[in-house]
């Protein structure tokens, strides 16, 4: 089934026992709870690794992709356990995901299944990883046809041939000039990574004990959008029971709010990131708003505001409630917006439009701070048990047990 390579290193160690002497040490989880949804993997024996992450490869539509593996330690073929799916960003890796995101070492003793898909990256020369979300193919040379990029607000041009955001992807029809003639606002594979998603996770409900009615997504930087994408349109979006996205916003022109029902979200800002930046700020280029109404990336990239992303997540709430769709069923108790972190680098979270499904968390920090390094253990580690927390809050049964 592949190979297994052990992540709980020592960075985890360390903020792990910060974390433990802040919070005390996480319960371990109680019996399955009795609205748990049984996936036809029940009651099949595994032969399978536990406590350990695993390489494996997934056949979807005669394009292999790859994925990490971690089934909790204990796994027992008889109990539904929630699935858990986290996105690398573009240029990242599932190896590199699972050593900083840490959440398999969190989900033990609250046993989720977790999975870390691989974005793809086998038609492009520099390797280059990323997911083809909504906007990421779109063709255009300008943000007026579609294409959500500018001038490169750094240097004035529209990015050099030499770099891996604008260099051909061989999956591509460019049209015109072919896959020879890269397109100055592509920054994906043409690849089908929503029927990869639904693929995944339909394999892991047919080889494993999966409850099929607690699906979650975890994604940083472009691994955010697609977990936005994902609970937003089809397949999988009516499966999804929560999102935690950090660092991360759909490109301009491409802000679509979950359907056909409300899905809690914590959406996790860096003010510092003028990757994808949450909101204007005058003092730089990057992060100035550009065409669509969107931020200014330092690639020339166009992202919605962040303000706008929770606004149109905590109005189908509002929606769900007027047409009777349940949306009070998913709200926790209490507010769920404090934590061990607060004030750290500015660092606090707080509800959108008086919701505690949709939160919004912001620290004084860079793009790719949002994830446990050695550089910011433990502040890392515990913006993973956040995630993980919130995660947990929502797919908990009526009873508040975890599967």
């Amino acid at each position: 089934a592949g190979r297994a390579l052990p992540l709980c290193g020592y960075v985890f160690v360390l903020a792990a026992a910060i974390a433990h002497k802040l919070h005390g040490p996480r319960q371990p989880a109680g019996p399955p709870p009795a609205d748990a949804q049984r996936s036809p993997g029940c009651g099949q024996p595994s032969h399978e690794r536990t406590g350990q992450a695993v390489y494996r490869t997934l056949d979807v539509g005669g394009v292999e992709r790859e994925y990490l593996l971690w089934l909790p330690e204990g796994y027992d073929p008889e109990r539904p356990y929630p699935l858990l799916l986290s996105l690398h960003g573009a240029t990242n890796s599932p190896v590199l995901m699972a050593m900083q995101d840490q959440l398999h070492c969190l989900a033990d003793t609250a046993p989720f299944i977790v999975a870390w898909p691989a974005g793809y990256y086998r038609d492009n020369p520099y390797r280059y990883s990323s997911w083809n979300v909504p906007g990421a193919t779109a063709r255009g040379d300008s943000a007026e046809d579609g294409a959500p990029c500018i001038r490169n607000p750094l240097t004035g041009e529209w990015g050099s041939v030499d770099h891996p955001e604008f260099v051909s992807y061989d999956s591509c029809e460019y049209g015109g000039g072919g896959a020879s003639d890269p397109t100055r606002c592509f920054s994906a594979a043409c690849v089908d990574d929503f029927g990869f998603g639904a693929a995944l996770v339909e394999a892991l409900e047919q080889e494993f004990c999966v409850d099929v009615g607690r699906l979650s997504l975890h994604g940083h930087s472009m691994g955010g959008m697609m977990a936005l994408t994902l609970a937003s349109a089809p397949p999988l979006n009516a499966r999804v029971r929560a999102v935690v996205a950090h660092a991360a916003a759909p490109f301009a022109g491409y802000n679509s709010p979950p359907s056909p029902h409300a899905v809690p979200l914590l959406k996790h800002d860096a003010r510092e990131d003028w990757v994808v930046p949450p909101y204007a700020a005058a003092s730089m280029t990057p992060g100035q708003l550009g065409p669509l109404n969107g931020t200014v990336g330092e690639g020339g990239w166009l992202y919605t505001r962040s303000v706008e992303v929770t606004a149109a997540w905590a109005s189908a709430f509002d929606s769900a409630a007027e047409q009777g769709g349940g949306a009070a069923d998913l709200r926790p108790a209490g507010s769920g917006v404090a934590s061990a972190l607060d004030g750290y680098r500015g660092f606090g979270c707080e509800m959108r439009e008086g919701r505690a499904e949709v939160l919004t968390c912001e620290g004084s920090w860079t793009h790719s701070f949002a994830l446990a390094t050695p550089l910011n253990a433990p502040a890392g580690i515990e913006l993973a048990s956040i995630a993980y927390d919130f995660v947990s809050r929502f797919v908990r049964a009526a009873d508040g047990s975890l599967a």
